[in-house]
């Protein structure tokens, strides 16, 4: 009797541990699928500045981030970059609980092709000439307020960096989105931060000729 009350205990204890585990990782992609290609963010095929800006002034970090992670990095991003910081906003903020927001939330827009409205509508970005955008990756791919974001602005003409924010998978699905729906933009190589882990910030806009 004694050693099936162990057992039950071990076993209630793994599948909580697990559960918890599954959640910190489930926190950026809402999905627990593999990709081989998020491991890193080398690419034999960098797209980079012919030269490197030397207006601040000229560039914009446009983001969407519900837990924080992508501002930190868009955070960064300005800070390097001498550029300015835009918040893309939804008109209704999103739930700050997990579950409801993974699950219901951003699983039936996907699966609807819901356009979020946004808060604003009609900012002024004419002055720009780079726009980094950003955003987590949601259920492997750009939340969906990212496609109404670059369908209510013109980018034509303006040269786009995209990058987001992932716990595991849908880096390089996510990026390739971003420069989907900004298709008459020109681009440069995207980044992956893992999480808000700023450490490979500085060394990805040098190597695409953002800075020096």
């Amino acid at each position: 009797m004694k050693k099936i009350l162990l057992m039950a205990l071990l076993l209630t204890m793994f599948l909580s541990l697990h559960a918890q585990t599954g959640k910190r990782m489930l926190v950026t992609t809402f999905s627990a699928c593999s990709s081989d290609d998020d491991d890193n963010n080398d690419s034999k095929d960098t797209v980079a500045n012919p030269e490197t800006p030397t207006d601040g002034s000229k560039i914009l970090v446009a983001y969407f981030s519900w837990g924080g992670n992508t501002h930190a990095v868009a955070n960064r991003i300005a800070q390097l970059t001498g550029g300015t910081l835009y918040e893309i906003q939804p008109a209704t903020p999103y739930t700050t609980d997990y579950n409801e927001l993974a699950y219901t939330v951003a699983r039936n827009e996907l699966d609807t092709d819901a356009q979020p409205a946004l808060k604003e509508t009609d900012a002024d970005f004419s002055k720009y000439d780079y726009v980094l955008l950003g955003c987590p990756v949601w259920w492997q791919t750009a939340p969906m307020i990212m496609s109404t974001f670059c369908e209510t602005y013109d980018f034509k003409g303006k040269t786009i960096i995209p990058f987001c924010t992932y716990a595991s998978t849908g880096r390089d699905a996510t990026l390739q989105k971003l420069s989907s729906l900004t298709s008459t933009a020109s681009h440069l190589t995207g980044y992956g931060a893992s999480g808000n882990n700023t450490s490979g910030v500085e060394s990805w806009l040098k190597t695409i000729n953002m800075i020096k």
